[in-house]
């Protein structure tokens, strides 16, 4: 390569710093599930059996699709004391939603999140060891739980 200018090593130089700047640019794109800024935020609470009390420390995430039993979330979160949990910035798409704690069942359920707000979730979980199917809908009722 030859070039018509009195100084060569400053066109190199910026040549060379573009070629790395392209090649950065190039390479970036979204390699971790990181959040979505602006995305919806999806929020509920998870309450204990049948009653209107709210369950503490259960760990709720988003996956994508199907999942085997110990995939790690795309997004998770932990209820506080009262059962509250909110997780922001999702992006829209279909999910299955897992609601788990020690001494209760699992909550599996597939949730739609679109591109608006989405409405306040209502999760229960009873006690026992076996898988539970429940529920995911604002105020909606269990659908397979004893």
């Amino acid at each position: 390569m030859t070039f018509t200018t009195t100084n060569e090593k400053p066109v190199l130089l910026r040549l060379a710093v573009m070629v790395v700047l392209l090649g950065i640019a190039g390479c970036q794109h979204r390699t971790s599930p990181a959040p979505l800024i602006g995305g919806v935020t999806v929020s509920g609470r998870v309450l204990e059996g049948g009653g209107n009390a709210g369950l503490g420390h259960v760990e709720v995430g988003l996956y994508a699709g199907d999942v085997e039993k110990y995939a790690r979330p795309l997004m998770s979160g932990t209820t506080n004391a009262s059962g509250y949990f909110s997780i922001s910035s999702v992006e829209p798409g279909a999910y299955l939603f897992r609601a788990v704690r020690a001494g209760y069942r699992e909550s599996n359920q597939r949730l739609l999140v679109a591109r608006t707000s989405m409405p306040s979730l209502t999760i229960r979980l009873f006690p026992g060891s076996s898988a539970c199917v429940a529920s995911a809908a604002p105020h909606a009722a269990v659908t397979n739980c004893p």
